[in-house]
This record gives C-alpha cells, sequence and structure tokens, in this order.
C-alpha cells in the first residue's frame, strides 16, 4: 500500500469522526437555544404557536334533519366515519360519469384548551374547504367562508372553554350555487381538503386573520445585481 493512499484514508477517518462529534453537539446546543425565550432590550419574544390537528376527525356526508344538531356539545357522533385531514368526500363518486354527491358534509373534533393558553388569541386556520364552509364551536356558529380555493382563519378565543374539551364542528357543502364558478366541466370535490392548525399568540400579534395569511408580505423589486432596500409590511389588528 502506498504512503499516499493510507494518509487518504487516515484523513477520511478523522472527516468522518469530526462529523459525528459534530453531529452529537449540534442538538445539544439547539434545545439549549430552543428552550429559551430570546430577549432583547428587555422584551421577550414567546412568538406563536401553531398546532397541527388534523388527526382524529369524525366525518357524516349528509344534511342533518330539523330535529338534529350536530354542532352540538352533546351530539353523540360515535357512528360516524373516522378520518383524517385532508378528506374529501368525492374520492370514489368525483369521476363517476352518472353524478357525483353534492350537498352538506359534517366533520367533528374534540379539542382541550390548556388552562396556559388562557389570555392568549386563538384562530383555527383552514388551508382550504370546499366549497362553502361554516365554523361552530361548541355549538356555536362562529364563521362561514364562502369559496373553496383560499385560506381562511376563525378567532375562537372567546368560545373557547380553558383546561376543558371543545367541541369544533364544520359544516362544508360544494353545491354548485350562486358564487362563482357557476358552472365548469370538472368536479367540485368536497370536504375539508387542506390542513386546519391550531394558532395561538400573544394579544399583540402580527394579523392571522387577513385572507388566512401570516400577515407579513415582503416586496423586492430588485433585478439587478446592486444593493436595493426592501419594503416589508405587517399588518397588526388594534
Amino acid at each position: 500500500m502506498s504512503i499516499l493512499s493510507t494518509n487518504f484514508k487516515k484523513s477520511a477517518l478523522v472527516i468522518v469522526v469530526s462529523m459525528l462529534l459534530f453531529s452529537l453537539v449540534i442538538p445539544s446546543v439547539s434545545a439549549e437555544q430552543g428552550g429559551k425565550n430570546n430577549k432583547k432590550d428587555g422584551v421577550v419574544n414567546t412568538g406563536r404557536t401553531v398546532e397541527n390537528i388534523d388527526e382524529d376527525w369524525t366525518f357524516y356526508k349528509g344534511a342533518q334533519s330539523a330535529e338534529e344538531n350536530f354542532s352540538a356539545t352533546n351530539f353523540n357522533d360515535g357512528s360516524w366515519e373516522q378520518i383524517s385531514l385532508p378528506h374529501t368526500w368525492n374520492a370514489e363518486d368525483g369521476i363517476d360519469l352518472g353524478g357525483y354527491y353534492q350537498g352538506d358534509g359534517w366533520y367533528r373534533k374534540e379539542i382541550t384548551i390548556p388552562n396556559s393558553y388562557e389570555g392568549k388569541k386563538l384562530f383555527l386556520q383552514f388551508g382550504a374547504a370546499n366549497k362553502e364552509a361554516e365554523v361552530f364551536v361548541n355549538g356555536e356558529s362562529l364563521h362561514t367562508n364562502i369559496g373553496g380555493y383560499t385560506a381562511f382563519t376563525v378567532d375562537i378565543s372567546d368560545h373557547v372553554n380553558y383546561g376543558q374539551k371543545n367541541i369544533v364542528a364544520i359544516r362544508v357543502n360544494n353545491e354548485v350555487k350562486d358564487s362563482a364558478p357557476l358552472s365548469a366541466d370538472f368536479t367540485f370535490f368536497g370536504g375539508i381538503y387542506r390542513s386546519v392548525n391550531l394558532i395561538v399568540t400573544d394579544q399583540t400579534h402580527i394579523d392571522v386573520e387577513d385572507d388566512g395569511s401570516n400577515g407579513v408580505y415582503v416586496t423586492i423589486p430588485n433585478d439587478e445585481s446592486i444593493e436595493k432596500n426592501a419594503e416589508v409590511t405587517l399588518t397588526v389588528p388594534v
């Protein structure tokens, strides 16, 4: 074996060992930093909490009768289908030549809001629900969204019980009514077909209800390789 080959193998071994040691050190440093609030000039920056709640929903395809109240906290949805989001009820009949189901579909989920969230602002953020969605919390209708292709956010702060279980119910309808598009040669797949998040913020926060966005807009009009200023717009509810 040549001296060059031996030196190369030694160098490679040193590099591998160094990378392993580095990988052990970095997580511990990141964890330590992540466990502390960032402080600058005496201000504590706690940011916002985003919790995905796509799992453990129940679903029923159809409208409620006059005697039923699917959004009620005491309604028994034990016979409903167990599903996870994203979801559509036209997964099988969406390509049927004889037509597909258009009408109501209901979703329910039980969520527990910890006492530590009291005094915060709480929002349900929907990636999209096609085509009309009415949001209930503990039996109370809070918001109706028309349009199935954009995100929307609902403030639930004053409508939940802290330290207790809460019922979120969503009525979704994919019928073609008097909203655009009035007709099309494609299927209006009904359902909550994007993720749903629970967002928790401080009372003063960057707006999360601005068209379901994160409330931050950055404009960088620079098509040249020279330094320019960027415009950042923040929306803060008052």
